[in-house]
């Protein structure tokens, strides 16, 4: 075996998180988030959780999308003693379960990674 096949491939930061990183998150959290992932924030307040996220796109690996989702502290449990079904949904690219889950904007990570 070469040198060269030994040496292990630099795995390389996923766009979104180098645009959290480049100052998007700073922008987000000069508004009140706090960060609570590489590339995602959340606010508490009102009985509202807010969340903004950066994800992977679901069909284009070097694009990601700008996720905003918002819940209701405790609808979810009102809703359960009367019926299965909840009205939250799994935010897009994340495990958090939220009321209103809506795409910002959709980014190649192409275009980004030139620009920065």
């Amino acid at each position: 075996m070469s040198d060269e096949a030994e040496e292990a491939t630099p795995k390389q930061t996923p766009v979104w998180v180098q645009v959290a990183d480049a100052g998007f998150g700073a922008a987000v959290e000069a508004h009140g988030f706090r960060r609570v992932g590489k590339a995602m924030w959340r606010r508490d307040g009102g009985g509202l959780t807010w969340r903004i996220a950066l994800v992977r796109a679901p069909d284009t690996p070097d694009a990601f999308l700008i996720r905003q989702g918002c819940a209701a502290i405790g609808l979810d449990d009102l809703v359960k003693t009367v019926s299965d079904r909840l009205p939250s949904e799994r935010m897009t690219g994340t495990s958090f379960r939220v009321h209103s889950n809506i795409e910002i904007v959709s980014w190649a990570g192409r275009a980004i990674e030139k620009a920065m």
